[in-house]
Order: C-alpha cells, then sequence, then structure tokens
C-alpha cells in the first residue's frame, strides 16, 4: 500500500476555465495568446488588478470550489482507475483553496469529489505548503500541474515520485527529478502497476 498525493485544480477540476472566463467576460480576449498562470501573472497583458478582481468575482461565488466541471481529461475510464486507486492505496487529494460564501473550500471539496469521482469519504487537505503536508503524510508519490508544488514536494520528499501534469502552462518546465504524465489517468496507472 503507497500513500498517494494528488492536486485538484488542473489535475482533477477545472477552476482555470471559471477564472480565465470571468476575465475574458471583464475585459476581453488577453493580449497574448495564454491566459494568466497564477494569479500573480500579467505576462497574458490583463493588469495585476484585472487579473485579482476577475479572481475576487469568482470567489464571490457561493460555493465557487463545488460549482467546478471535471478536466475535459476526466472520463469514466479515470473515475474507474481513482476508485481502484483509493480502495489499494492511502490517496489523499491536497489542494490550495480560497474561501468563498458558503461552507468552507474542505467541505466543498468532499462534496464535489463525492459527486465526481463517486468516493463515500475522500481525504481532503487544503493547504499552501504542500511539501510540509508530504512530509506529515509521508507520500510515496504525487501529481501536481504546478512546477513550485511539486519542487516543494520533492524536497520535501526526496525519495517520493513526484509527477508534473502536462499542461499548457507548465510547459517550460523542466527538472529531471520530477518526470511529466499526460494527466491524472497516466499517473493513476503508474500507481496502479506499481509493486
Amino acid at each position: 500500500m503507497s500513500k498517494i498525493g494528488i492536486d485538484v485544480d488542473g489535475v482533477v477540476s477545472d477552476f482555470g476555465a471559471l477564472w480565465i472566463s470571468t476575465l475574458k467576460e471583464k475585459y476581453g480576449p488577453p493580449l497574448q495568446r495564454t491566459p494568466p498562470v497564477t494569479f500573480e501573472d500579467t505576462s497574458s497583458g490583463y493588469s495585476l488588478q484585472e487579473v485579482h478582481d476577475a479572481r475576487d468575482v469568482v470567489l464571490s461565488i457561493p460555493n465557487a470550489w463545488s460549482t467546478l466541471k471535471p478536466l475535459s481529461s476526466f472520463s469514466a475510464e479515470v473515475r474507474y482507475l481513482l476508485l481502484e486507486a483509493h480502495s489499494r492505496h492511502d490517496v489523499w487529494f491536497i489542494t490550495t483553496r480560497f474561501d468563498t460564501p458558503g461552507v468552507s473550500p474542505l467541505k466543498q471539496t468532499k462534496h464535489w469529489l463525492c459527486r465526481e469521482t463517486l468516493m463515500q469519504a475522500p481525504n481532503v487537505i487544503i493547504a499552501k505548503e504542500k511539501g510540509i503536508v508530504a512530509t506529515m503524510l509521508q507520500l510515496d508519490a504525487f501529481i501536481d500541474d504546478t512546477p513550485k508544488n511539486c519542487i516543494s514536494v520533492k524536497e520535501a520528499r526526496p525519495t517520493a515520485q513526484v509527477f508534473l501534469a502536462d499542461l499548457w502552462h507548465n510547459k517550460s518546465f523542466s527538472d529531471p527529478r520530477i518526470p511529466r504524465v499526460a494527466d491524472l489517468k497516466e499517473f493513476l496507472k503508474l500507481m496502479l502497476e506499481a509493486k
């Protein structure tokens, strides 16, 4: 049995779609081809104030985290693989989420995961410092779409297998310690094939 950590936004759910559509509705399309990656990213041509305003609009939606759609790659096969991994391993969803009106981000995330993954009691931790959580849980494997989170976990748990979910916003990142996987499906298959 392994201890596995899975990021939520960008690996399972699609927070980016809601945030970026809000930016486009308020301020038009980005000047550059790629939309912002983080709440501090102005490389797309949106000002820092516009990026923050769009974030605040999204985070003013009651229970916003429970309204997200799954990523397009989250199929019935991925749901099956996730349930199988959950039955064979200790699986933890580790995510960074802000407060919104309504119930806590923890409760919203658990509700969302129950609905979308069909897991009965998903383990969820809301945390900004994922390396600390990885140490606390003694993770054996972890997947995230944000390079800094992958680095944080790898430095905190050098023996853990840390994977980067391959998305448009992390294409320039390269670290031989942190291999890329196409998506959650590929990661779960690796976890289920491991002895």
